[in-house]
């Protein structure tokens, strides 16, 4: 049950994240949107997904452990008197962003707020963003200080991206989309977890682990 002033918030956000969408319209241009924009989206599409258990789950098989000494960690044998031991990531993710023109600016910040999310949690894991529509359109490592530049608002062919990801050598892949696809998509080599943001009146994906996210 929420008070007068939960609703007040509730309202305020809605409000200027239509703002913020006319926004993203009115300065779409070539499918780019500006750093100043967003800056401000990212900020308001918070990460709706439990990446720290999620990812945890998904890639127990896949994932290669260093163990490194640590005098924060207790030694379970020996106390404080000699450093404990905890596990740190050694992986590669690749993380495929569907930028064709069904996935709204909405769903874009979105995606981006969720890569944002795996990062923070797992700062020694290295992260490659593929950005694709009908044909891979952008390949950088991501980083926090990164601005989202988005290429692509065309038809939708994953396939590509997922042939980026083996080239690349990751060992496993998020593919974030609205799930608006109707090839027939390849089972891919790598274990693969998608994000699927939208209506979900469709389920395209005849494979991989799935994770939905409710439409606004």
């Amino acid at each position: 049950e929420s008070d007068g002033k939960d609703i007040s918030q509730a309202y305020k956000e809605h409000i200027v994240k239509k703002t913020a969408k006319k926004a993203a319209d009115a300065a779409g241009g070539a499918g780019n949107m500006s750093n100043g924009l967003s800056v401000i989206l990212d900020k308001l599409f918070a990460s709706k997904i439990n990446w720290k258990s999620e990812l945890k789950k998904f890639v127990n098989n896949a994932v290669n452990f260093t163990m490194t000494s640590s005098r924060m960690k207790r030694n379970r044998r020996y106390g404080t008197m000699y450093s404990g031991k905890k596990k740190e990531w050694e992986m590669h993710l690749a993380f495929l962003l569907d930028t064709s023109g069904s996935m709204s600016e909405e769903y874009l910040a979105q995606g981006w707020s969720e890569m944002a999310k795996l990062q923070q949690f797992y700062p020694n894991m290295q992260i490659t963003l593929i950005e694709c529509d009908s044909e891979v359109k952008n390949v950088r490592e991501f980083k926090p200080s990164m601005k989202p530049e988005i290429q692509g608002r065309g038809g939708t062919v994953l396939g590509p991206a997922f042939k980026k990801a083996e080239e690349i050598g990751a060992d496993v892949v998020v593919c974030f989309t609205d799930g608006d696809f109707y090839e027939d998509l390849q089972k891919s080599k790598l274990p693969t977890l998608f994000t699927i943001i939208g209506k979900h009146t469709w389920d395209y994906v005849p494979w991989g682990r799935k994770i939905f996210i409710n439409e606004y």
